[in-house]
């Protein structure tokens, strides 16, 4: 569960009792200022954030996490995500703050 100022949220459900693991900016995520959330082709998660651009957590088979960010440094054209859809060829869309709509070839 992504939230404003909370980071993200992880809920997991087992039987009648509720679990949750907290992401927080500085620890595992860059922001914790989340505005979207999207599934990529491959299972990962992309976030948009209100300050520090895009992050996307990738799942490995070894239950390993890895968290890559992507901003104005590294070729986004905002830091301001509002929106993320992930399509089926592998490119990312970003609607922006202040530059429209664009993708990214993540490949």
């Amino acid at each position: 569960m992504a939230t404003y100022q909370g980071g993200i949220n992880i809920l997991t459900f087992t039987g009648d009792s509720i679990n949750i693991d907290y992401l927080k900016r500085g620890f595992d995520i860059p922001s914790n200022i989340i505005l979207c959330i999207s599934p990529d082709k491959d299972g990962n998660l992309w976030f948009g954030t209100a300050d520090k651009g895009a992050f996307k957590i990738l799942f490995s088979k070894s239950n390993e996490t890895v968290v890559k960010t992507y901003n104005t440094e590294h070729g986004l054209q905002d830091n301001t995500i509002w929106d993320i859809h992930c399509d089926t060829r592998g490119l990312v869309w970003f609607g922006t703050n202040s530059h429209g709509v664009y993708s990214l070839d993540t490949k």
